[in-house]
């Protein structure tokens, strides 16, 4: 998976995109109950969406931007549950100018660990059963402390 995060992101922020902006946009695609009831009443019709997301334009990036919050928020998430809310959290960092989109889901020690490996993750963030614990880097940096300071209050339940 660790490519896949770095064509995403290369996709979601092309040359000129707005990271912060870009970020803002999928922490709200991920929260609003506005988005939710607009893709309801619109049965999905991504186009009649779009006024949500001000930063995501191209269809580059919004092909992306699906696949990174379903990356994210689903699939992850049953690889190693709390993903999705470091994935948020990552993502606040971005959009406050503390982090970038590389350095978040890059290939190399990203503060969202999924981006790396699942065991990775479980191993840096105390998280499940390190399943193959000589493919993880001990050695590597532990990001839980500057994620943590990034928690959402309303996803202290998740």
């Amino acid at each position: 998976m660790r490519d896949e995060y770095a064509k995403m992101i290369k996709a979601l922020v092309p040359p000129g995109a707005d990271p912060k902006g870009v970020a803002a946009d999928l922490l709200k695609a991920s929260r609003s109950q506005d988005v939710f009831r607009d893709m309801k009443t619109h049965s999905g019709d991504a186009s009649k969406l779009q006024h949500h997301f001000p930063n995501i334009k191209t269809p580059a990036q919004q092909n992306a931007a699906a696949k990174f919050l379903v990356a994210t928020h689903l699939s992850e998430e049953q690889r190693a549950g709390g993903s999705s809310k470091h994935a948020r959290a990552t993502l606040e960092l971005v959009r406050s100018g503390k982090s970038t989109f590389e350095q978040g889901f890059g290939k190399k020690q990203p503060t969202f660990g999924m981006a790396d490996r699942a065991d990775y993750y479980r191993k840096h963030y105390d998280v499940g059963e390190v399943k193959n614990e000589k493919k993880t880097d001990t050695a590597a940096p532990r990001h839980k402390d500057k994620v943590e300071d990034a928690y959402s209050d309303s996803s202290d339940g998740e």
